[in-house]
């Protein structure tokens, strides 16, 4: 039964975890910002758009802004290199006065800016440079009547006009404004973020402008909203793909592709008359007439770039031979074209910069999946191949060379590699020391639900992870990480059209650019290819990672307790009243059990142990409530959607079973409705967006064992429902007859009922189950002679009894006897009554046994 003090407790834990959610939420905006370096804010689409289309941003939802004596608005800004020309910021007080802060420029073509108060015109000097950032400040004072200006460390300051004594209260927005008599479209090449707004120089509003929900951007202090008229937010370019390219080779078989890293240059090889060169920075595209020679190959892409020697490198893995481009002659060194139909179409491979060599593994070619191992050495004109029997045969793998080391993820094949034979995309990661040739797996998991990689994928050291992308979905990147089989979707459905005879695509990262590049071959057996480039910005993001949470909404229960206020400050007098029994109580000789003593906690009551087990950080919780805390602590029950939410309790509600819970049951439980394609689609992507959840706990995952779903936890993360299982698999002697198993029983029983708030048909006998355990469990403890003597832990098995029987009559009076014992009487009768108004509430009529009989009983 709960209790008002109960609830009181529970009040003062809602409220500090709503302010740690809170602070944990800021906290990450402000990593993400700062350790990836995320270039956020909002661009301002200005004259290169119609009218219709430009940007505004308006403050406190359109409502006015109370000045008070002093009022500062502040803001970062960058002004694009574009025609320069219209209204930065208008403040409009609710007494007719304004100030606009538009764009100019000086003699020297720099901007500049003009500051317009009322209908007074003022020039300032103060002069910044393009496409870079710098603070801005304007300081409306009511007190000094003045206006000042900061621009960095240039300072301008002005007096308010004579007929103004008192600003007024303002709105205020940038860019297109619809404030009456004050309506503009005339908006400068901007971009802005970081707007504040200070009373007296006191903090009251702060909009970052980086993570947004659409059109509305939430303030970090109060979540008050900025509304924004078409907006094109910067994060939003690291959590899509834009086309830059696209080729349409009707005349070229099998165009041949590469990166320089070094000077961001993309060249492709359609045939052996033209080399093009394109450069994703500038979009400038130019093409190199070929003056003679061929490439050493014309079937699937056998072609790298050696950045330290700037020299193109076309190698055939089947006659072990290579052809340089020569960039001063336009000539390529081999005399004719090979012939031998290849073994390794969609092999992957790498340059070894630090050995000058070309490394490549496996492919697919004569109905057989290979893996071969290449490594030629261009300093000693040497071949190497071998195969590697410790990875299975395979062709579509992605790679790319750490240092001395080759890594290899994925790919498609089986192990006596002939295609006849059903295929497998495996889900592993191996290691090929180039200088011993030692290989390593590092690791391997059965789950797979991200599609098809090729070509190279990208290292980021920041995260220990890979960037690849695959053909899920017409081209989908996801993130692996470099020591354990975790797999994070970040940005999906390019939506290519994958229909070709050959599909090509790789990653590149060109060294000085926070950028990313996608390239797509596709080849045609009859001829022709088509080339697409699209560009992310860098460290991408997934689309979440970019939008706004909600508004923190008020818990039911503070609701709740703010109508029972007046019955909690009756409560608290109460237990004032009682305080001084309650601590004579303590003081009185215990009653020590050899069995069951248990360390206990200096709190009002005296009879709850010291905590065993931690569900503040790394932890599911089931028992309560359903509830998720994440590796810092942090609460992300919110991150489970309820599908997501389904999926997990099904997996760990099942885990009694050796094999776990079918697809199929899941499938009726979340799809019944859908065909089995569409099924399994949408149970791949759910699955894979609750592990990537899952993986913010720790090393957590749902894992698949042929039709079946498992939850795979480490040990140092916890799920309260995994340990309370273990213990209902166990003789009731085995758990009643040791110390250590009952103190962590009641413990876990304590935390209360199975998923209370959660209502679902399939999941009542999981809770009928385990609250029977529960009641039979703490009944039989109860009974034991060396636990009655114990009126502490009596109690406290009482109490917890409640939780599941809240008019449990046996608990009732092993409780208030065991009060009345210790000579809490008045807490004996408070019990009484609460179970009386619980019994009326239940069943519809009183209680018929009274007080006094239950303590003479």
């Amino acid at each position: 039964m709960v209790s008002k003090l109960a609830l009181y407790l529970t009040l003062k834990n809602e409220m500090k975890k709503f302010t740690l959610g809170l602070m944990a939420i800021l906290l990450c905006t402000v990593v993400v910002t700062a350790e990836n370096k995320i270039d956020y804010g909002l661009k301002f689409k200005s004259y290169k758009f119609l009218s219709k289309d430009r940007t505004g941003l308006s403050l406190e939802n359109d409502e006015f802004v109370k000045l008070g004596s002093n009022l500062g608005v502040g803001f970062d800004m960058l002004i694009r290199k574009e025609t320069l020309f219209g209204s930065i910021i208008r403040i409009v007080s609710d007494k007719g006065n304004s100030i606009i802060l538009s764009i100019a420029t000086n003699e020297l073509g720099k901007p500049t800016f003009i500051l317009l108060i009322n209908n007074q015109l003022i020039p300032i000097k103060k002069s910044v440079d393009f496409n870079s950032w710098f603070n801005l400040n304007i300081i409306l004072s009511n007190s000094d009547r003045k206006i000042t200006l900061r621009c960095d460390d240039y300072i301008f300051t002005h007096s308010f006009p004579n007929s103004v004594q008192n600003f007024g209260d303002v709105k205020i927005c940038f860019g297109v404004s619809s404030i009456p008599n004050f309506i503009t479209e005339e908006v400068p090449p901007m971009n802005l973020r970081n707007i504040e707004l200070k009373h007296n120089n006191n903090l009251f509003r702060s909009w970052k402008l980086c993570k947004h929900k659409d059109i509305i951007c939430y303030d970090e202090k109060k979540q008050a909203v900025a509304k924004v008229h078409n907006p094109e937010w910067l994060i939003d370019y690291y959590t899509k793909w834009t086309k830059l390219l696209s080729l349409d080779l009707k005349n070229s078989n099998y165009p041949q592709y590469t990166f320089d890293p070094k000077n961001n240059l993309i060249y492709i090889v359609p045939d052996n008359n033209s080399i093009i060169v394109y450069n994703p920075e500038t979009k400038d595209k130019r093409a190199i007439p070929v003056r003679g020679g061929f490439p050493a190959s014309r079937s699937t892409n056998q072609l790298v770039f050696d950045s330290e020697n700037q020299r193109l490198i076309s190698y055939s893995l089947d006659e072990q031979s290579i052809s340089v481009f020569s960039f001063e002659t336009s000539t390529w060194s081999r005399k004719q074209f090979g012939t031998q139909e290849t073994h390794f179409w969609h092999h992957t491979a790498a340059y070894w910069q630090n050995r000058a060599s070309i490394v490549a593994f496996g492919g697919y070619g004569i109905y057989r999946y290979t893996n071969d191992f290449f490594l030629f050495s261009l300093q000693d004109n040497s071949w190497k191949n071998k195969k590697i029997e410790a990875i299975t045969k395979r062709y579509s793998a992605a790679s790319t060379i750490l240092n001395d080391t080759l890594f290899i993820f994925s790919g498609e094949g089986n192990e006596s590699g002939k295609q006849e034979e059903p295929s497998t995309i495996f889900n592993d990661l191996y290691a090929i020391d180039l200088k011993t040739s030692s290989v390593k797996q590092i690791w391997k998991s059965s789950l797979n639900t991200y599609g098809l990689p090729c070509g190279n994928m990208v290292y980021s050291p920041k995260e220990n992870s890979f960037y690849v992308m695959t053909n899920k979905d017409g081209g989908s990147l996801i993130k692996i990480s470099k020591s354990n089989p975790k797999i994070r979707y970040i940005i999906s459905n390019i939506n290519q059209q994958l229909e070709a005879d050959f599909n090509l695509f790789t990653l590149m990262k060109p060294q000085k650019l926070n950028k990313l590049y996608v390239l797509f071959c596709r080849d045609y057996k009859a001829g022709g290819g088509k080339i697409d480039l699209y560009e992310t910005c860098y460290p991408p993001l997934s689309k979440s990672e970019s939008i706004q949470g909600e508004p923190q909404s008020i818990s039911p229960i503070l609701i709740l307790c703010a109508i029972l206020g007046i019955g909690l400050i009756g409560m608290v007098l109460y237990l004032i009243i009682h305080y001084k029994q309650l601590q004579e109580s303590k003081k009185k000789k215990q009653t020590k059990n050899a069995e069951y003593s248990f360390e206990v906690r200096n709190d009002k009551t005296g009879i709850e142990p010291a905590p065993i087990f931690n569900r503040n950080i790394k932890a599911i919780s089931l028992l309560g409530g359903f509830n998720v805390k994440d590796k810092n602590g942090n609460d992300i029950t919110s991150h489970f959607t309820p599908v997501l939410k389904t999926i997990l309790l099904c997996t760990i509600l099942s885990s009694n079973e050796d094999l776990g819970i079918s697809t199929k049951i899941i499938d009726s439980l979340l799809w019944p409705d859908k065909d089995n394609k569409s099924t399994r689609n949408n149970r791949n992507v759910s699955i894979n967006r609750l592990n990537n959840v899952l993986e913010e706990v720790g090393d957590v995952r749902i894992q698949n064992e042929g039709r079946f779903w498992k939850l795979v936890i480490n040990d140092d993360c916890f799920c309260d429902y995994l340990a309370i299982s273990r213990l209902m698999k166990l003789p009731e002697s085995e758990i009643t007859n040791n110390q250590d198993t009952v103190a962590k029983l009641v413990e876990l029983l304590s935390y209360g009922p199975l998923v209370p708030f959660t209502q679902a048909e399939w999941i009542d006998t999981y809770k009928a189950q385990y609250s029977n355990f529960a009641l039979d469990m703490l009944g039989s403890l109860l009974e034991k002679e060396s636990i009655k003597s114990n009126l502490k832990l009596k109690m406290r098995i009482c109490e917890i009894i409640f939780l599941f029987d809240s008019i449990n009559e046996n608990a009732l009076y092993i409780k208030c006897n065991a009060l009345y014992d210790l000579g809490k009487k008045g807490l004996a009768k408070f019990s009484y009554d609460n179970f009386c108004k619980e019994y009326e509430s239940l069943l519809g009529e009183k209680y018929k046994v009274p007080f006094t009989k239950i303590i003479n009983n």
